[in-house]
Formats: C-alpha cells, structure tokens, sequence
C-alpha cells in the first residue's frame, strides 16, 4: 500500500464503524493480496471524485489529492488536500472504530 499510495495522486480515506474491526484487521494484515486483490474481499466502492476505493458500512469517507509528504523515520507521512467529505447518515449511532493501547476499539462518545 505504501508504495502504491506514493505513486498515486489521488486517495481515499474511510473512516471505520465500531462493528467494522475485522476489515480493518483485514488491511492490517501483512499476508493480504496486494494491489486491487487486496479489495476482493471488502465491500466497496469508486469514489466519485477519484475512483479510489471506499468502504461500505463506514461513518464518513475523505477523497484526497496528495498535497505533500513527509519523512516520518520508519513510515511515510501523506496530506491530502480534501475534495470531497461525506458523513454516513447514521454516523452519530454507528461509532468510531480506533486503535488505541495496542488494540482496537469503538469511539462512541462525542467529545464534550
């Protein structure tokens, strides 16, 4: 994935529901097809702006050019500059899934 969002000009970002922790182990996971196969098992779909791949059942979704990047030591910081954002319909029920003290888990309290 790396290399690929690198060499792109364009990304998505799907923000993960609470009950969506086995797709994002799926991406987690090392041993995963690379390429598009790695979105065989996933729903999802084109970005209308973009076309980059987006997942079903997320509580908002990003479409993003590749503004900069930055060394980050052992990984590659990526900004976007935002073309598109959308927020799920049931987003305020659904939660956040984050991962947090080595491991996942929901977000489902609004910040006061």
């Amino acid at each position: 994935m790396h290399g690929t969002l690198l060499a792109a000009r364009f990304f998505g970002v799907s923000v993960l529901a609470a009950r969506q922790e086995a797709i994002a182990r799926h991406f987690a996971d090392r041993r995963r097809p690379s390429g598009a196969a790695q979105f065989d098992t996933v729903p999802w779909w084109s970005g209308e702006y973009t076309g980059a791949p987006l997942i079903h059942g997320a509580v908002a979704w990003f479409e993003c050019t590749v503004w900069r990047t930055y060394d980050g030591g052992d990984h590659t910081v990526v900004v976007g500059s935002l073309l598109s954002a959308v927020r799920a319909a049931d987003a305020d029920t659904a939660g956040v899934l984050i991962f947090h003290n080595g491991r996942f888990q929901p977000m489902t309290e609004r910040a006061a």
